[in-house]
């Protein structure tokens, strides 16, 4: 008898160690919690401390994983990277040695190379990226078969599936190698599912991450993402990643007032660490509003980011503030600034490249409702075309085109059917110059038709979006058209 009660008690010891492999006790919550809240010294001290009197939890391994994604996707620094790779290894292999059984031993490990894959992706190392991102599916797919009922498969399933269609065209057979595909209509239900099953858990903020960014990026859908950040608790709006998220939904839909008002009040109360590049988009809000403090902004951003995202972009909003304010000697030396410092990280950094070496001199009217339509202030800009008409018929092309461009697009944003007439003509006219502005207006017209749930039509535009060669904004539009594609196949 004496025998058997101690192999039972051994048992119950070796039973309770093997399944605390993951314990989420209230220094991991908290530790979760400060990741999330990009408190990165207080998490790392929570974490050695769970190493002392824990040192059999992995989560550590997996919080010290997501510590130092965050840290490397904030920083926007390479040496970063390349410190996240080597750590990356060793986080992996603790979590490859912990319970087999838990519903965590896969998940986490998919969510290590998931973290990989994204990091790569932003980088351009887009063969690792594919190898992660096969890495990711494979073990989430297999975590999903042995844990249906474990929610938090969804977070990476859905992930997985919109990230995939990120992949740049030029490397697509990456992914056909690798055997992984993905749907954005999939993607987003998976994410909401994991936002309704996370709301009463310490998944919560993560979920509204997940599900505002993908809002944000993969839906065509002007107002979804700000109809859901008006859903939540307030209170998650005082993480620094969701409330960057909220001011852009605010932006995406229209509200360019209300954007500025939070940031600004962001700014000034929020007690988490700041994220650089609010700076730069509350100048290009208050520049959007033709604001005179928009300077300002722009120059703390260059003067306060050290990684290389959006240097051009923030040069060419400056020599744009300095043209509209008429201090051309300014705006001279931001446009230099633009082709001799920075690097074409982004799409935007690359646009401002291309137009700061354009022969074309810039329309300070076009300009301005350029600016007043990014903004959302649409009849103003119209206001401003009509005064200026005779820009319609001018002798350089570029200009008359801009023009019934900027026409087509406010036409569009206010709902008048003259909209659909205004594309086609920048289409015909436009198609064969360098410019954005016919293949955005096929784009623009595939859009039209697919919310008069016109298909034909709107896989014809989409599918002519595609065929117009542009040196502008060529793989946001690509995106654009191909995740249209996708959508109305479904």
């Amino acid at each position: 008898m004496y025998r058997k009660l101690i192999f039972i008690f051994a048992c119950l010891i070796i039973h309770s160690s093997i399944f605390a492999n993951f314990d989420f006790n209230n220094n991991c919550n908290k530790t979760f919690c400060q990741i999330l809240n990009l408190e990165f010294d207080k998490a790392k001290r929570n974490i050695e401390n769970e190493k002392k009197v824990n040192p059999e939890n992995k989560l550590i391994y997996y919080f010290e994983n997501y510590l130092s994604f965050f840290k490397t996707i904030t920083s926007d620094s390479e040496d970063c990277y390349f410190a996240y790779k080597n750590k990356f290894k060793n986080n992996l292999y603790n979590l490859e040695k912990a319970n087999k059984e838990s519903p965590y031993y896969l998940y986490t490990q998919a969510d290590l190379h998931f973290q990989t894959a994204i990091l790569s992706y932003k980088f351009k190392d887009y063969i690792f990226a594919s190898y992660h991102f096969y890495k990711a599916q494979s073990l989430i797919i297999l975590n999903y078969k042995k844990h249906p009922n474990f929610y938090q498969n969804h977070k990476l399933i859905g992930s997985i599936n919109l990230m995939i269609n990120s992949i740049p065209s030029d490397y697509k057979w990456l992914a056909n190698l690798f055997a992984i595909n993905g749907s954005i209509n999939s993607g987003i239900k998976e994410l909401e599912y994991y936002y309704l099953k996370s709301q009463k858990s310490i998944f919560n903020t993560e979920s509204i991450i997940f599900l505002s960014f993908a809002y944000q990026y993969f839906i065509q859908k002007n107002k979804r993402g700000y109809v859901f950040f008006n859903q939540i608790n307030k209170n998650n709006l005082q993480n620094p990643i969701i409330s960057l998220l909220y001011a852009k939904a605010c932006i995406k839909a229209d509200k360019n007032d209300e954007a500025i008002d939070f940031v600004n009040n962001y700014l000034n109360k929020t007690e988490f660490p700041i994220i650089k590049y609010s700076y730069y988009l509350l100048g290009t809000a208050k520049l959007n509003r033709l604001d005179s403090d928009a300077d300002i902004y722009l120059k703390k951003y260059l003067n306060s980011y050290k990684g290389k995202s959006f240097i051009k972009a923030s040069y060419q909003k400056l020599a744009w503030f300095y043209l509209i304010n008429k201090n051309y000697n300014k705006y001279k030396v931001n446009i230099n600034n633009v082709r001799n410092k920075g690097f074409v990280n982004t799409e935007a950094d690359k646009q401002a490249f291309l137009e700061a070496n354009q022969s074309d001199k810039i329309n300070e009217v076009l300009l301005k409702s350029r600016l007043l339509f990014d903004g959302g202030y649409f009849i103003e800009a119209e206001k401003l075309l009509f005064e200026n008409s005779a820009i319609g018929n001018s002798s350089i092309k570029q200009n008359s085109l801009e023009y019934i461009y900027r026409l087509a697009r406010i036409n569009h944003k206010l709902n008048r059917a003259e909209a659909k007439k205004y594309y086609k003509r920048v289409i015909k006219e436009g198609r064969e110059m360098p410019n954005y502005f016919a293949k955005n207006s096929a784009l623009q017209l595939a859009l039209i038709y697919e919310s008069e749930l016109d298909f034909e039509e709107a896989e014809f535009y989409f599918k002519k979006c595609l065929q117009i060669k542009s040196n502008q904004y060529k793989r946001s539009i690509q995106f654009k058209a191909k995740a249209g594609l996708n959508r109305i196949k479904k």
